[in-house]
């Protein structure tokens, strides 16, 4: 057996074709920024190899080095990816998906079979493998065999084994013989010459050996004139790799086997640790048993025609190990994981926040990480450090320093960061007895889940389930806590605001209230439903928009806080503010309907034109006006890209204004017509695309005025062909005059002022038609 014991890694093979949007996102685009940092499952398809993360694709190029991602929307037709194989006879890489569907991509076109998905079933409709034989794939699902044919790209034939019960039996892979089809089932291995009539069940035979009265088969792989198959007994854990001999099964080996295929007369099997390469007399020949920077964590393993090994790798993306025993990594620039919290501007890009906790507040235990996007891609923080903590769910930029970072770390306490490094946890033995952990019986924990700075620097803090429940860091280095017992009593709380037009400080959490504190000495609390027709029964989600007012999210709908000036008016010693929340009213059809009544709302971010991006737990993602009385979009998994209808958080990048949006499986981004503006205007104009092609029929992006600038665009000699008004600090321009006709070829100039006819700006686009 030959041991790797040699490895370098190439520079410059990070290269990245078709990777995140470093370039301009038009009006209207989608980008989807999933990980590919844990690739799960490996196809070789000739000149490609293609990886598959939990919820995307990408292959790598095996002659010029490039990556090319795909993700729904672009090049996929769904999210959530179960398994990938290629046929090298019709060329066509199948990807299947846990909902049941199915993408056939053979010449970079999609075509995808939805029968799966669209069937009415209750059961279990994932597809966990396939395989192929004449023309046909064969998909082993959790309610039978599914024969599609490859040419003609529809369902041909359903096979179905019936368990004990009556019930159908999943199948977990199928493989081929020279004379037969051998199938891996719940209920066992099943076999049938290939000539038969699949379709009756009575043609199967089931195989009768003892060892399969105790383990469960669960993939199957030819090797040579042998058939080796892994096996799960009762430790799930554990897996045994065995061979059908004439004297039964004999085990070759046992450990955490991720998965077995046969290529080029070498069987290969990626154990978790390592990856084990046989023969076809099933004698090792082969190993790799660690990676450069760490373990070997693999999901899978394949090997090409040119005896290069291809490992699926927890975190390192695709391994590549040469013949002359060196390897490298590769993978699409990415954020580490696809888990989000909360999505905040921050620095020029954007912040999302990976952690998480439970329904009851206990943790998740994510990687503490943060994972930043700026024009420069996407980085992580610099964990060198070894401080330990979990479960990131807020961050805030200090004012005074827009390389001092603070996070809210779930259980932790709060992280101190600068330039990207972790530098301290602040706990109770650090923050002068500020902050106190929650304690039950011998458990401890620090419930700190939100944070936010002031205009000052000064940094607010929710202790939860602390009777001082509010903690000041100031910006001068000291710390002070605030009694908000009486006031809280006992509620969770991960939720704040700071009030940039009163100074006040707004949280919320699991009860039906919102608190509100001047920072000093006064506490009052509001009812969500004082001022509301509308009973709702929780607080989801707090912002301000640019007028001051307050929008609340809540479990039915949106009610905004107008007249957060009053919070004291009752006298602030923790009493029943006078403080309102009232309902949105618009008519439609004639009848009167408050704002998103049958929603739950998840997540309410301004933009730069001061309109709502609302997402909900169930209904997709809302753009409604800056009064919310207009529903500009709603968008779906049924009309858009939109990965899926259940909405984490919204966050808006404060330089381009591209809409991020966290989803349960995944971050997207949409690129909006407005963007965040200053009270002066940016020196330079900047516009997308310059200049403008014959073929492009799309809207011109024009950024960099002051807030909600009046816009002309003239031509050559000064003749007004276009008036707008910025939306926020960008203007959109469809190369069209005031009365809809397409201009002609040439240059045009971009004046903008306020109202008053100050702070201008000047810009030029050229046409070419």
């Amino acid at each position: 057996m030959r041991e790797m014991v040699k490895y370098t890694l190439p520079l410059c093979l990070f290269v990245t074709a078709l990777l995140t949007n470093v370039q301009a996102q038009r009006i209207g685009e989608w980008t989807s920024y999933l990980s590919f940092s844990s690739i799960h499952h490996l196809a070789d398809a000739e000149d490609r190899v293609y990886g598959a993360s939990a919820m995307a694709l990408f292959h790598y190029d095996k002659e010029d080095y490039t990556l090319q991602t795909y993700s729904k929307g672009d090049g996929l037709s769904d999210v959530g990816i179960r398994t990938i194989a290629y046929d090298g006879s019709s060329k066509s890489l199948f990807v299947a998906y846990n909902n049941g569907n199915l993408d056939i991509i053979q010449n970079d076109r999609t075509h995808n079979v939805s029968g799966i998905k669209q069937w009415d079933y209750i059961g279990d409709k994932s597809i966990n493998s396939i395989s192929f034989n004449n023309n046909r794939a064969y998909l082993g699902c959790g309610f039978g065999l599914v024969v599609v044919n490859i040419p003609r790209k529809e369902i041909e034939e359903t096979y179905y084994f019936t368990a004990s019960g009556g019930y159908n039996c999943s199948v977990s892979d199928v493989a081929f013989t020279d004379t037969s089809i051998v199938a891996a089932t719940s209920k066992g291995l099943l076999s049938a010459k290939r000539g038969d009539y699949l379709n009756i069940e009575e043609n199967w035979t089931l195989d009768t050996s003892q060892l399969w009265t105790t383990h469960t088969p669960e993939r199957i792989a030819i090797i040579g004139n042998r058939m080796t198959v892994t096996a799960t007994g009762h430790d799930p854990s554990t897996k045994t790799l065995y061979y059908k001999s004439p004297n039964g099964y004999i085990s070759i080996a046992d450990g955490n086997i991720q998965s077995i295929h046969s290529h080029n007369n070498h069987l290969i099997v990626s154990y978790w640790d390592s990856i084990a390469i046989y023969d076809t007399n099933l004698t090792p020949v082969r190993m790799v048993n660690e990676y450069i920077y760490g373990d070997m964590l693999a999901y899978d393993a394949i090997e090409s025609a040119d005896g290069r090994l291809w490992i699926g790798h927890d975190w390192a993306g695709l391994i590549v190990v040469n013949e002359d025993e060196t390897m490298f990594s590769t993978h699409p620039e990415s954020p580490v994981s696809d888990n989000v919290y909360h999505i905040r501007p921050i620095n020029n890009g954007i912040a999302i926040c990976p952690g998480g906790k439970t329904s009851t507040n206990a943790n998740l235990y994510l990687s503490g990480n943060i994972y930043t996007y700026t024009n420069q891609g996407w980085s992580q923080l610099d964990r060198t450090s070894g401080l330990q903590f979990f479960d990131v769910l807020d961050v805030a930029v200090d004012p005074n320093d827009n390389s001092h970072l603070s996070a809210a770390a779930w259980g932790c306490g709060i992280v101190d960061i600068r330039k990207n490094t972790p530098q301290t946890v602040y706990a109770d033995s650090n923050s002068d007895g500020t902050l106190i952990p929650y304690s039950s019986g011998t458990f401890t924990t620090m419930r700190t889940g939100s944070l936010a700075y002031d205009a000052q620097g000064n940094l607010w803090i929710l202790n939860s389930l602390s009777n001082n429940g509010l903690v000041a860091h100031y910006a001068d280095g000291s710390w002070k806590s605030f009694n908000t017992q009486s006031l809280v009593q006992g509620a969770e709380t991960d939720k704040i605001l700071w009030d940039s037009v009163t100074g006040y400080l707004w949280f919320a959490g699991n009860s039906n209230r919102i608190f509100v504190h001047n920072g000093f000495e006064k506490q009052a609390w509001v009812d969500p439903n004082h001022g509301s027709k509308l009973q709702t029964t929780s607080v989801t989600c707090m912002v301000q928009d640019q007028n001051g007012h307050i929008w609340i999210g809540t479990n039915k709908g949106i009610k905004v806080i107008y007249d957060g000036y009053k919070a004291f008016n009752n006298g602030g010693n923790g009493e029943q503010s006078p403080v309102s929340c009232s309902n949105i009213l618009f008519s439609e059809d004639d009848k009167v309907e408050y704002l998103l009544a049958y929603e739950a709302i998840t997540s309410i971010t301004v933009d730069g034109a001061n309109r709502k991006w609302v997402g909900t737990a169930a209904g997709g993602l809302y753009l409604l006006s800056a009064t919310g009385l207009e529903q500009i979009e709603n968008f779906t998994t049924a009309n858009s890209p939109l990965f899926s209808n259940k909405i984490i958080d919204v966050g808006i990048h404060p330089v381009t204004g591209e809409v991020f949006i966290g989803t349960d499986v995944g971050i997207q981004s949409y690129r909006s017509t407005a963007t965040y503006a200053n009270i002066e205007p940016e020196k330079k104009i900047h516009v997308f695309p310059n200049p403008v092609r014959p073929e492009y029929d799309g809207p011109v992006a024009i950024r960099g005025f002051s807030r909600n600038a009046i816009v002309h665009i003239t031509d050559e000699a000064g003749h007004v062909v276009y008036s707008t008004r910025a939306d926020g600090g960008q203007a959109i321009w469809y190369i069209r005059n005031n009365s809809g006709v397409r201009v002609s070829s040439g240059v045009y100039f971009v004046f903008a002022s306020d109202e008053e006819g100050h702070n201008k700006s000047v810009g030029k686009v050229l046409v070419i038609k």
